[in-house]
């Protein structure tokens, strides 16, 4: 973090640990795992690389976060919100 708020981050590797036991998966299954794991969560959470974090709003319930650097992220914004703050994001009912 520098003096502007800005965060940058870089990933070394992706790793995977084996555990102890007698069951060890097949390439296909740590494959399809990785998959599953790529198409579930944001690129900017999976791939971190030469990623940099600009906090634009912050109070007591919520934080904006934008991100630069990768010309594909560029402009892409996270909002964390609270646990228990009480902001609902739920569509609204137009029935």
């Amino acid at each position: 973090v520098d003096q502007s708020t800005r965060m940058r981050i870089a990933l070394g590797a992706h790793t995977v640990n084996e555990i102890k036991g007698e069951i060890k998966p097949d390439n296909d299954v740590v494959q399809t795992l990785f998959s599953m794991l790529m198409r579930a969560l944001p690129f900017e959470l999976f791939d971190p690389n030469d990623l940099f974090l600009d906090t634009t709003y912050v109070d007591g319930d919520i934080r904006i976060v934008r991100h630069s650097g990768k010309l594909k992220l560029e402009g892409v914004r996270n909002i964390f919100v609270r646990t228990g703050s009480g902001i609902s994001f739920d569509a609204p009912d137009v029935n």
